[in-house]
């Protein structure tokens, strides 16, 4: 998609957004998402203060479900090895 604005149009075609820009954008998009009738996934923060989070949660939007996640994709604990450990590594002893 070119932008929100294109996204949230085209919102009847999808069932989830989710949020992953900046952010200072998570509350207003995450609340345009659910203003169109989707399930919102938001990358942490949710929002930059308790008071955003809290009226985002409150947000008038029957049966959508919300949440928050945390991006680990390039967390040195979750990266897949490039190779498979020594065998040495591996041996039971």
């Amino acid at each position: 998609m070119a932008d929100a604005d294109t996204a949230f149009a085209a919102a009847d075609g999808y069932d989830l957004a989710v949020v992953a820009t900046p952010h200072q954008t998570h509350v207003e998009l995450a609340g345009r998402a659910l203003k169109a009738g989707l399930h919102v996934v938001v990358d942490k923060p949710l929002a930059l203060t308790a008071r955003d989070a809290q009226e985002l949660a409150a947000a008038d939007a029957a049966n959508r479900a919300r949440s928050v996640f945390q991006n680990r994709r390039r967390d040195g604990d979750f990266l897949a090895p490039a190779s498979a450990p020594p065998r040495s590594w591996w041996a039971v002893r």
